[in-house]
């Protein structure tokens, strides 16, 4: 019995699209509309007693029950889970669903870009006792004293494989003097602290050479862990890394079940608030479940009527009724899951008799029109505010911000015309515009100006198409999802056009660009790719929608970098979901710094290149 329930609608015509470059339509979720219950969005309440015997979880235990309780969700503990944007309706999925399926049961799922593991896999984490005693082995002590960053660019690499030669020397000093002591000291935490980072590494299954370098194969390691554990993936040492390395890892992979708790807990209830909003994102049984960076307040200021963080709550209530509470009980009840549905009462009320209206205010943050570029030096044109992406949702007549969220818009990006490589200003439109297609495992069709070289990738001694740039993918350009923008022409007597801007609110493959200010895209909306996720699942929940299936189209292109010769070919823009009605957004000036008023027209030399 499913207590949450997907309704359906009439299919609409087809229309192709896409572009920052575009996508399909999905069939409406649960339309549901809320009450005020302390200003949080609640759901309503189940079947009656006396319905079919569902299984219930409470107190640590799940039994058969002929009276679920009130407000209850359905909540999917299977394998076979996937966010409900690729969950089969009708017979009918997205044909990326088997792929999301095979990356949560394999070696290396990507959490920090929305491909969070099954709980078969987690199960097998918190079990493998070898992989915890060699954790327990590493010595720690150089990591809690290092500060800042430990990266592995060449002269890093370079500064790293001479400080470990001159440590073993002065260590094999028979007697030292002052000097010799103070130069170990000052020396000693970098290269221990390497070492360890690469000894915790090779637990986790990497092969790595036992010296002081973060080479390459270090730093892929490194990627893999970060995205693991929901961190930044910097493919450097940084804070967040540090701290993560030194946790225990049960408590690593306790925590990596209440974040897959968190997502399907949000998805079967159909939740969005989390706190950002408000500035107050709050915690899981007393853990964080990612990395700081991805967790800093967006403006000094909470946003007015800012929603709390509903999230949260329900997955600790999910997890006390499951008797998730640390990693031994956690253990225990993974070798024990239902394949049917579990009903666990969330710890506010619902209601399910309409839809839920919403609306999107992108503020651009800090805009810089200046060429930076000048006088051939780049000169630094810095952000203190982000742009952001916030999400109203109306409850009694009063609209309520439920997530406040980073994001990106455009600025000064590589073009190529023809051989030769410039500058050129991709701006974000300002004004109204709509979200009408949802696209689900979204693929990019590079324009002409993105330079061949950044499309071409290397294997096994072969030059190639990348397509984990391209997508479909997590890594990919546009993420597991993207919204299209579409701005509304309406003219007397006409019914309304919807003009594709080129511009979409989507994942990333690339999470530091979110939050760097330094970083900007060709004039899209990215976010962290699970929040997409999270934001496309609420709207098929609480908006009605339409199922298109998949999109074809043609595309094709030779790239070239020097005498290096590759071939992109696309045949699938990705499955087309359309919003009925299309959902409000407005695109905000943002804050204009430096001496332009207006994006400068036109390509710009970049110095050093030709």
């Amino acid at each position: 019995m499913r207590l949450a329930r997907r309704l359906t609608s009439p299919l609409a015509p087809l229309f192709l699209l896409f572009s920052c470059t575009a996508g399909p339509r999905p069939a409406p979720g649960p339309v549901i509309t809320s009450t005020s219950t302390g200003g949080v969005v609640a759901p309503a309440p189940t079947e009656t007693c006396g319905a079919e015997p569902v299984l219930v979880a409470s107190g640590g235990e799940i039994a058969e029950s002929d009276c679920p309780p009130e407000g209850a969700i359905s909540l999917d503990l299977s394998d076979r889970w996937t966010p409900g944007v690729f969950a089969e309706v009708d017979g009918s999925a997205p044909e990326y669903r088997a792929t999301y399926l095979e990356l949560a049961a394999g070696d290396a799922p990507n959490a920090a870009y929305g491909v969070m593991p099954s709980l078969g896999k987690v199960r097998g984490w918190l079990a493998d006792d070898a992989r915890h005693a060699c954790h327990e082995a590493v010595e720690d002590e150089a990591l809690e004293s290092v500060e800042g960053e430990l990266r592995g660019w060449r002269v890093d690499r370079e500064r790293q494989a001479s400080r470990e030669r001159e440590l073993t020397r002065l260590l094999a000093r028979e007697e030292r003097d002052d000097r010799t002591r103070e130069r170990i000291a000052a020396i000693a935490p970098e290269v221990n602290a390497v070492r360890a980072v690469k000894a915790h590494l090779r637990c986790e299954g990497a092969e790595l050479s036992d010296d002081a370098v973060l080479n390459h194969a270090t730093l892929d390691a490194l990627e893999a862990f970060q995205a693991r554990n929901m961190l930044l993936t910097t493919r450097k040492v940084d804070a967040d890394s540090r701290a993560w390395l030194q946790l225990d890892s049960r408590e690593a992979d306790f925590r990596a079940a209440l974040r897959v708790l968190r997502a399907r807990v949000t998805e079967a209830g159909g939740l969005l608030a989390d706190g950002s909003a408000g500035n107050a994102p709050g915690e899981v049984l007393g853990r964080t479940l990612e990395g700081d960076a991805m967790r800093v307040p967006l403006r000094g200021e909470p946003s007015s009527g800012a929603l709390p963080d509903q999230i949260s709550e329900a997955t600790e209530a999910a997890a006390i009724a499951l008797g998730w509470t640390n990693p031994e009980r956690t253990l225990a009840a993974l070798g024990e899951l239902p394949n049917e549905p579990v009903a666990i009462a969330l710890p506010f009320a619902w209601q399910t008799n309409g839809s839920l209206p919403m609306r999107v205010e992108i503020d651009r943050g800090d805009v810089w029109y200046d060429d930076p570029y000048q006088g051939g030096r780049r000169h630094a044109q810095p952000v203190e505010n982000l742009p952001t992406i916030t999400v109203f949702v109306e409850i009694d007549g009063d609209w309520h911000p439920a997530v406040r969220w980073p994001t990106t818009i455009g600025g000064w990006m590589k073009e190529q015309q023809g051989h030769h490589v410039a500058m050129r200003y991709e701006a974000s439109p300002v004004g109204p515009v709509v979200w009408r297609d949802l696209v689900v495992a979204p693929v990019w069709l590079p324009p002409p100006g993105i330079p061949d070289e950044s499309l071409m990738a290397r294997e096994e001694g072969e030059w190639v198409a990348d397509r984990t740039v391209v997508g479909p993918g997590p890594n990919s350009a546009y993420g597991l999802a993207m919204l299209v923008h579409h701005k509304v022409i309406e003219e007397e007597g006409e019914e309304p056009r919807f003009v594709d801007q080129g511009i979409r609110t989507h994942g990333t493959g690339n999470l530091a660009s979110v939050v760097d200010g330094d970083r900007d895209s060709h004039g899209c909306h990215r976010s962290f790719p699970h929040l997409i996720l999270r934001l496309t699942d609420f709207i098929l929940h609480h908006h009605a929608y339409q199922r298109e299936g998949e999109v074809e189209v043609r595309y094709a292109r030779r790239l070239r970098d020097g005498g290096n010769r590759a071939e992109l070919d696309i045949d699938s823009r990705g499955y087309r979901i359309e919003l009925t009605p299309p959902i409000p957004v407005e695109v905000l000036e943002g804050e204009i710094r430096g001496d332009r008023t207006e994006p400068i027209d036109g390509r710009r030399p970049l110095p050093g290149r030709r």
